[in-house]
């Protein structure tokens, strides 16, 4: 894939730094780093001093930087606005501020605010806008980060916004639903879109998942689900036609048969052929890919938001200063035919707003009814899966009994205590996480034929690595009995040093 926006492009996401140079033939330099304890996350210098030294031993040099920003740090509408096309460039404007002032919990009197036109409104009357809204601090605080790293800030975009690009190049039917996932080192961005173009996203935090392919795959398949739902709901679409994971290592392809297997439609994972990122390893090219998306995007022409640049209504003013030249009588019959004009388009907007917002909230009725049938049934199943395998267990600690001319078993008593636990948190879309917590013990005892049995049962039974192993009783040559503990519901098979 050719990526001619030359740049240089920037990815902090959390502790994790993805710095990728763009060049006329890919990715021509790159570079990822863990933040140091010594680093202070919240101070601009500091970081930008960091960021800097990374880039300086990459050989990366100085110019226009982009940095990548999570959909987590911006407010995204979809909106849906009557007018079509007979809604001027300062009308659209207009009309996108007002909409999200209306519909959005927070004031975005101190919010940058940006939009992109999109494709394909139903019925030709509606006109189809993705907008977005980040906190003018957290633009500022990157224009401050790219002076202290010696960068010219070009701009603020959606990290969703490459996802969405290059899903859209290794997709062959743009007009289906695709929902894309990139899976990052800290977090996970889903985007999900259609045509090419970005309708929805969120960003998933990994937290204890980092690290672990399984959990990582659970969690990501837990959180497409509720995505591509929350935005059924929302927009009235329907269903994704498949799963797109951006990668080629065993994690990408974990997340692709999750995503699969929960949402019931095809997944797989996808390498979208971004040059330059041959030598890197599999989990700085999923680092790196969004960034190389960007770049896509941007030299493709398309609209892209720009948080550090948005887009502003055009000056009209200048125009009425212009016709106020003409006379004072033809300034009053002009601007009084506007207001009449602005004053019924304003009137019959505010219906078509009163409409939406009566549906919308009979669907957020209905999508928090679902959201409450989704917290009973993972009640109910958490529940039904805390159920302690004994057989398991009893051939587990069996399998590292010595023969019975060293040793007899005389006991074997077993116990076991567990319950489902909700802690809160700030997932979505309700906050918190189900666990299990489970206590299963096991207390055997017996005699041994010759010293150092015991002692050499005790080393066998840790070896296994399923239990931790408490000696009870005086420690006799001729006897043994030990207290197993373990929080598993069944030990992992094959596991440990036992025969």
């Amino acid at each position: 894939m050719s990526l001619t926006a030359r740049g240089i492009y920037i990815d902090l996401d959390h502790d994790a730094l993805a710095v990728a140079r763009i060049g006329a033939r890919g990715v021509d330099a790159w570079a990822t780093a863990r933040r140091p304890d010594s680093v202070k996350p919240d101070e601009p210098s500091s970081v930008g001093a960091w960021i800097a030294g990374v880039l300086d031993e990459a050989g990366i040099g100085r110019g226009r930087a982009v940095f990548a920003v999570a959909r987590s740090e911006v407010v995204l509408k979809l909106l849906r606005l009557p007018g079509g096309e007979s809604l001027d460039e300062g009308e659209l404007a207009g009309v996108v501020h007002l909409q999200m002032a209306r519909q959005t919990a927070v004031s975005i009197d101190d919010a940058v605010v940006d939009y992109v036109p999109l494709e394909g409104g139903e019925p030709e009357s509606e006109r189809l806008v993705l907008v977005g809204a980040i906190a003018g601090e957290r633009v500022e605080w990157r224009r401050r980060l790219a002076e202290a790293c010696g960068l010219k800030l070009a701009g603020v975009r959606l990290r969703a916004a490459g996802v969405a690009e290059l899903v859209a190049r290794t997709t062959e039917d743009a007009s289906a639903p695709t929902l894309g996932v990139s899976v990052g080192p800290a977090s996970v961005e889903l985007a999900l879109c259609e045509r090419g173009e970005l309708l929805f996203a969120r960003t998933v935090e990994l937290g204890e998942a980092a690290g672990n392919n399984a959990r990582t795959a659970a969690r990501v398949a837990v959180e497409a689900k509720r995505t591509a739902m929350s935005f059924r709901v929302a927009q009235r679409t329907p269903d994704i036609a498949g799963v797109v994971v951006l990668g080629r290592d065993e994690l990408s392809r974990d997340v692709a048969l999750a995503c699969a297997e929960e949402l019931g439609v095809p997944g797989e994972s996808r390498w979208p052929d971004v040059r330059g990122l041959d030598d890197a390893a599999h989990e700085q090219q999923r680092a790196l890919l969004p960034l190389a998306g960007m770049a896509a995007r941007e030299r493709s022409g398309r609209a892209l938001m720009n948080f550090a640049e948005p887009r502003r209504a055009p000056d009209v003013g200048a125009r009425r200063r212009q016709l106020a030249l003409g006379g004072a009588f033809l300034a009053i019959a002009v601007v009084g035919a506007a207001w009449i004009f602005s004053r019924q388009h304003l009137d019959a907007l505010q219906t078509r707003v009163d409409a939406a917002n009566a549906a919308l909230q009979d669907k957020q009725d209905e999508y928090l009814n679902a959201l409450a049938s989704d917290a009973r049934a993972n009640h109910i199943e958490w529940w039904r899966s805390e159920d302690v395998d004994w057989l398991a267990h009893i051939d587990r600690v069996g399998a590292g009994l010595p023969g019975p001319d060293s040793a007899l078993l005389d006991t074997l008593t077993g116990s076991g205590e567990s319950g489902v636990r909700f802690s809160t948190g700030a997932s979505q879309p309700y906050p918190g996480r189900w666990a299990i917590d489970r206590r299963v013990t096991m207390d055997i005892a017996g005699r041994a034929g010759a010293p150092g049995v015991a002692v050499d049962l005790r080393a066998r039974l840790l070896g296994m690595g399923d239990y931790h192993v408490e000696t009870k009783g005086p420690d006799v040559d001729n006897t043994f009995a030990f207290e197993l503990t373990t929080d598993r519901a069944s030990p992992v098979v094959g596991g440990g040093d036992a025969p």
